[in-house]
């Protein structure tokens, strides 16, 4: 019993609602149409020409009316020559079908100066990168060419060190090849010394000599020895007078170049031992022979240079 009153109730529900649509979609059209009576027929009536119904015989100000034809004739020229009169409706439906010019927004006075002001803040901002780029640019150049400057300096300084230190070995290895030849040359004056025998007024075992060289027989006051000594220098353009060195040691011999300072006069100021592979005592007297050398008179007050000492045994 209660499902059927429901069922009803919704059958009611439907068809009432069926019904409200119905008269609302009639109470619509018919507002339509009279709103489009109404927008047609709107407006007050104005009769031109001659109307038959019209009241009175003349025009104002005393002008004659005009006869039917003289009417007609107006209307008709007036219908040709008139344009056609478009309705509100047809008017609205024009200016909407009609492209409407789009509206420019106006700009002011102070939203110029804002945009010119924004435009000049763009462009500093853009210079300033620029600037940045090119510093950025000229430092990474800069330092590449300080690096590649450093590269060749540290290769430079590293053949440099290598030359230097090659060099090195070879003097030093000239160095050993002298002192043993020296050495072996030694041996063998020990043994020409010993076959020789001992003469002479001297103390131990040699030969006695004159001053001016070896002799196995010579004066009782000579300079003992064996061997000589040649004699070389080297003084700008400057002749020279060298005294030769005395030959106290018959074990040894070699070469000893011998650095000199001469004055204005000619006269050796200075003496020193530049390089040597020979005894002290060999040394000794080349360096007391050069002090004793003199040169030609020169125009510098000093001049420098060397004398070069060979001693060999025989």
């Amino acid at each position: 019993m209660e499902n059927n009153q429901n069922k009803s109730n919704k059958i009611k529900a439907s068809i009432l609602t069926v019904l409200f649509h119905i008269i609302l979609l009639l109470i619509l059209y018919f507002a339509v149409m009279k709103a489009d009576k109404v927008t047609e027929e709107e407006g007050v009536p104005v009769m031109l020409g001659y109307v038959e119904n019209a009241g009175g015989d003349m025009e104002p100000l005393g002008i004659p009316a005009p006869s039917r034809q003289e009417a007609e004739q107006e209307d008709a020229d007036v219908e040709e020559t008139a344009p056609p009169v478009a309705s509100p409706r047809e008017k609205a439906f024009e200016n909407k079908a009609k492209p409407q010019p789009a509206s420019k927004p106006l700009i002011t006075q102070d939203q110029e100066k804002s945009i010119a002001a924004d435009k000049a803040k763009e462009e500093a901002k853009k210079k300033k990168q620029d600037e940045e780029a090119k510093a950025k640019a000229l430092e990474a150049k800069k330092k590449a060419e300080a690096d590649a400057k450093a590269k060749a300096e540290a290769e430079a300084k590293r053949k440099a060190e290598a030359e230097k230190k090659k060099a090195e070995e070879e003097a030093k290895k000239r160095k050993e090849a002298a002192k043993a030849n020296a050495a072996n040359k030694v041996g063998t004056a020990f043994g020409k010394a010993n076959a020789n025998g001992s003469r002479g007024n001297t103390e131990g075992n040699g030969v006695q000599g004159s001053p001016t060289g070896n002799s196995n027989e010579g004066a009782t006051t000579g300079v003992g020895g064996n061997g000589t000594a040649t004699m070389s220098a080297i003084l700008g353009n400057r002749t020279s007078s060298l005294v030769k060195p005395e030959y106290k040691d018959n074990t040894s011999q070699g070469k000893v170049v011998v650095a000199i300072t001469v004055n204005k006069a000619g006269k050796v100021i200075d003496a020193q031992v530049k390089s040597a592979n020979t005894s002290a005592t060999l040394r000794n007297a080349a360096v007391a022979a050069a002090r004793k050398s003199t040169f030609s008179a020169g125009e510098k007050e000093t001049e420098t240079g060397t004398i070069t000492y060979v001693f060999r045994l025989k």
